[in-house]
């Protein structure tokens, strides 16, 4: 294939034509597959390193390089579901959504008018906040010119219906002990 390759480039002085000849035998050409969907392309990926294990090869003799991280996740789920084993290396820990959120919280501890830190925080499931009411609360902090951390301290009078105010409170309060270095009340 590469020959096929470097017959195409134009020949000059500076690039003279040049002619490879293999040093290994003869293997199977390269084959390109479409298919419609991420999940699709999983299950094919699976199914081939299944068919070429079966004929002998060991686990660790297989690498799949993706492009992006994106595409990673399909191909996990289906070989978990698989039992193929697997490791994903060259990967920062820093970048898994859940080490991002407790970075958040840290940051939030330490300096709570990071307003991406709060934003991050904020957008966890167990604060209760519609994303309408984050946009709020930083609308609202850019229009008064401070910080996001400042607007939920402000302590905005509950509405009957609203189980985010509760979450909230203990939001702040438990800000404020962690900064603190107090410890936790018993209730």
């Amino acid at each position: 294939m590469a020959t096929q390759v470097i017959a195409q480039n134009t020949v000059s002085a500076d690039f003279p034509k040049k002619l490879l000849s293999p040093t290994s035998p003869k293997a199977r050409k390269i084959r390109i597959v479409e298919l419609a969907a991420p999940e699709d392309e999983a299950r094919w990926v699976a199914s081939e390193l299944e068919r070429i294990h079966k004929t002998g090869r060991r686990w660790r003799d297989f690498a799949i390089l993706y492009r992006a991280h994106g595409h990673r996740d399909e191909l996990v789920r289906e070989l978990s579901r698989r039992k193929i084993p697997f490791v994903i290396s060259r990967l920062s820990i820093l970048e898994h959504p859940l080490v991002k959120d407790i970075l958040a919280y840290l940051r939030l501890i330490a300096t709570p008018y990071d307003d991406v830190a709060v934003a991050r925080v904020l957008a966890a499931p167990a604060w209760q906040l519609a994303p309408a009411d984050l946009v709020r609360f930083a609308e609202r902090a850019r229009k008064e010119r401070t910080r996001i951390y400042d607007v939920l301290e402000s302590r905005q009078p509950p509405l009957p219906f609203d189980p985010s105010h509760a979450a909230l409170t203990e939001l702040l309060e438990f800000t404020t002990r962690s900064a603190n270095h107090e410890a936790p009340r018993r209730t």
